[in-house]
């Protein structure tokens, strides 16, 4: 199970590229890897990427190292995999399915999804020849634990899900995010989207359920904290518009998070500080044509409702107003449907509800 956890770690760092502590890579998978070199390089290119998109702006000598090492264990892969497709599907041994699969990952976290669909889908041609397995050990449960993970991340048109179709719509908004925006940015909304969808509500839920749902929580925390704190940016492009505009988003991320998922009282000091800390980012720039106006709305409307019983509620409606206008919205209906594709519990329709009420109030008057 060690190489099927160090994996499932990888799907929870692909929603959250973090800095990690541990013993990394070799401990978890030596066992498995020392017989395989297909699943060792196809591991190494993993780690590879995981580091590239931890690293930041800074040290470039230390990034190129990364990128030279990403692509020559991922080239080892391929090579080692297409020797094995030269073979009979029945006669692919599992490690090299398996290793197809962490490609398929690599692809994936990586921008490549139809090259990551590519290598799902001939991996499917393979096990369908060995009966729809990929014909491991029965004691093996990681090396089909690994594809089950593949499959999470990687929607076909054949085998979907509803988790994939949400995440596509979600892609659809973020590709309106600008093209200098902070990398971490996509994957912050995408960790508030998956933590959102997951949080624990059945009593049935296990302890350790609730435990690694936790730890998904306080590492998107961790992660949008070093972005408001500018840890992840160096201090030079910290001066620059991009920067101000990225800092945004994890401030309103920070509210959604505290507000809705920790849920902490909304008189909390906390949210003092994180509401006022959005009016003057949002203020430093002229926000509604710097941001996707889908993306500004639930910028405003999470602000808004953190602003409730304070005097900057007021600063929300106003803006509010404009973007309400400017996506022709006329119904609470439809505007929950618009908020819907981005972080959103069944708690936000109170508050985001009261929000929209008083916005009808002022129009009238």
């Amino acid at each position: 199970m060690q190489l099927y956890d160090y994996l499932a770690q990888i799907y929870v760092f692909i929603q959250n590229p973090v800095r990690r502590t541990g013993f990394g890579l070799l401990y978890y998978c030596l066992p498995f890897i020392v017989s395989s070199a297909a699943v060792l390089n196809a591991l190494l290119s993993v780690v590879a990427t995981h580091r590239i998109l931890i690293s930041g702006r800074g040290n470039e000598r230390h990034k190129s190292d990364l990128v030279a090492a990403y692509y020559h264990h991922k080239v080892q892969t391929i090579q080692i995999v297409n020797e094995s497709l030269a073979r009979q599907p029945n006669n692919i041994t599992f490690d090299v399915q398996v290793a197809i699969a962490i490609l398929g990952i690599v692809e994936y976290t990586t921008g490549s999804l139809d090259n990551a669909q590519k290598h799902m889908a001939g991996l499917q041609v393979i096990m369908d020849a060995n009966g729809g397995t990929i014909g491991a050990p029965p004691d093996h449960y990681s090396a089909l634990g690994i594809v089950k993970i593949a499959n999470m991340l990687i929607s076909n048109d054949q085998h979907d899900h509803p988790m994939n179709n949400e995440r596509r719509m979600l892609d659809g908004i973020l590709t309106k995010l600008p093209g200098d925006c902070h990398p971490s940015i996509p994957s912050m909304f995408h960790s508030l989207k998956h933590l959102s969808t997951t949080m624990p509500r059945n009593p049935a839920v296990t302890i350790a359920q609730q435990s690694s749902w936790l730890d998904q929580l306080n590492i998107t925390e961790l992660q949008m904290h070093q972005i408001i704190e500018n840890e992840l940016i160096s201090q030079t492009d910290a001066l620059t518009t991009p920067f101000v505009t990225s800092r945004v988003y994890p401030i309103a991320g920070s509210i959604f998070l505290c507000l809705w998922l920790r849920q902490l009282s909304i008189q909390s000091n906390v949210l003092d500080y994180l509401v006022d800390s959005l009016i003057y980012a949002l203020d430093e720039i002229e926000h509604e044509q710097q941001y996707p106006s889908v993306i500004l709305l639930w910028l405003l409307f999470v602000g808004g409702a953190a602003a409730e019983g304070r005097r900057t509620r007021q600063w929300f409606l106003g803006r509010l107003s404009n973007a309400v206008q400017t996506l022709n919205l006329d119904s609470w209906r439809r505007v929950k449907n618009v908020l819907e594709a981005l972080p959103y519990v069944d708690e936000c329709d109170e508050y985001l509800r009261r929000i929209w009420e008083e916005l009808e109030r002022s129009t009238i008057e």
